[in-house]
């Protein structure tokens, strides 16, 4: 991840030289488009391999908020580089941003090439001791069934593990959920500033910008937040559908602010909506490896952040299309909808936590029931009949 994004970084540093090697951008981005796909799985994966399950929820909480705090700072530092110059000196302004992207993006290129270098000396698959009982089971499990497998006929082909949980329900509604979230996070992030525009003309870029910044610093803290109460209160279904009904009322505020025309709500509610969405982020992970147990998760990450970023871009085309067509109030509706369908399917899920049991496993127990709690819950590792 770290070398992808750093070859991908460095290349478009080198290509924003000149207006002629906007090919080498094109070849950047999708370097760092590798790195961001690998961004999804690997904290996941780590988290459940380091992290006891009283802690990993914080962990990937930790995680997304220092996402958010990146962003902030980019957008915090990017014009506080920028002199203000007269409109009319375009060359000027020019030669300052290029200078200022290329002497910032360059340093990270530097970082993130250098961190590579220090993952593939250093880091370790997993710690020398289980964290936990339910890595301790899965581990224990998988030694016991070495001699096992001719007989029980254990498929854990990377084919045959797609199969089956494709075929899982709960992954599926799951999966379905979190796709349809995405709409809330094109609506909050990525097409608020053109809502905006088109519904308040008067409304300066500059104003917008400060909502952006506002909603990424309250991610920062609903990522904390949401981690750290998961991890201690463990009700992951509770909390899902607390935070999928309240993007729900959220959305619904939104569209009512701009049918009304009224600007000071959308102050609020576009950040609440993005805080919101990064609580989904946390939550629906540690849902999913919950009711999912045991799994390798990076195949499960894998398969469940596909459709979602195939969502996000119908829904960033779809919201787009509708808003030029109709205008902002109808282009809302699209997320408005895929909220309400996003709540419905929260609600089939079943609240099966089978990690949380197998951690719960207590060490006067005999090897016998602590088997018993892994083969009771690994029907996906195999064979149908």
């Amino acid at each position: 991840m770290a070398l992808s994004a750093g070859i991908g970084i460095g290349v478009g540093t080198f290509a924003f030289k000149n207006r002629k090697l906007y090919p080498m951008i094109l070849s950047a981005v999708l370097f760092t488009g590798l790195s961001n796909g690998i961004n999804f799985i690997l904290p996941v994966t780590l988290a459940a391999s380091w992290f006891p399950a009283q802690e990993t929820a914080t962990a990937i909480g930790v995680t997304w908020s220092a996402v958010s705090l990146g962003e902030a700072t980019a957008a915090l530092v990017y014009p506080m580089c920028l002199p203000y110059r007269n409109a009319t000196q375009i060359e000027n302004n020019f030669h300052d941003i290029r200078l200022i992207f290329m002497s910032t993006k360059g340093t990270s290129a530097l970082i993130l090439t250098i961190s590579a270098l220090f993952f593939v000396f250093m880091l370790k698959n997993q710690p020398p001791t289980p964290p936990g009982a339910a890595q301790a089971n899965i581990l224990t499990s998988l030694k016991a069934d070495k001699n096992e497998r001719a007989s029980h006929e254990v498929d854990t082909s990377f084919l045959k593990l797609v199969l089956n949980l494709l075929v899982n329900r709960q992954f599926l509604l799951l999966a379905s959920a979190n796709s349809l979230g995405l709409s809330a996070l094109i609506l909050a992030k990525v097409l608020a500033p053109s809502l905006i525009s088109m519904t308040f003309p008067e409304v300066t870029y500059r104003e917008i910008g400060w909502i952006r910044i506002a909603g990424t610093l309250a991610s920062i803290i609903a990522g904390l937040a949401v981690g750290y109460y998961l991890d201690r209160l463990k009700k992951f279904k509770e909390f899902a559908m607390a935070i999928v009904v309240g993007m729900l009322l959220v959305t619904g505020g939104i569209y009512f602010g701009h049918l009304c025309k009224y600007f000071p709500v959308l102050i609020v509610l576009y950040p609440a909506l993005a805080a919101l969405r990064i609580c989904s982020n946390v939550i629906f992970t540690e849902f999913l490896t919950e009711v999912i147990y045991p799994f390798d998760n990076t195949i499960l990450m894998s398969i469940y952040y596909f459709p979602s970023e195939v969502a996000a871009f119908i829904f960033g085309a779809v919201i787009r299309k509708i808003m030029d067509m109709h205008g902002a109030t109808m282009a809302i509706i699209v997320p408005l909808i895929a909220c309400f369908m996003q709540c419905c399917l929260v609600a089939l899920v079943k609240p099966d936590y089978r990690r949380l049991s197998a951690e719960m496993v207590h060490e006067t127990d005999t090897p016998s029931q602590r088997r018993s709690i892994i083969d009771e819950s690994k029907p996906l590792l195999l064979k149908s009949g």
